[in-house]
């Protein structure tokens, strides 16, 4: 829940748009983006998204 929180709360409640990284992801053809793209990022990367 701690990855897509933040964002999700952004998007729906203060309607912000949509940012790096995930803006470009297509959501349709990889619904575990955020889980497998994880393994090639640095701890200090995840604790930033």
């Amino acid at each position: 829940m701690r990855i897509g929180y933040p964002r999700w709360t952004e998007m729906r409640f203060s309607g912000l748009p949509d940012r790096e990284p995930w803006v470009g992801v297509n959501w349709d053809t990889d619904p575990d983006w955020e889980f497998h793209t994880a393994w090639d990022l640095e701890p200090d990367e995840l604790q930033r998204r």
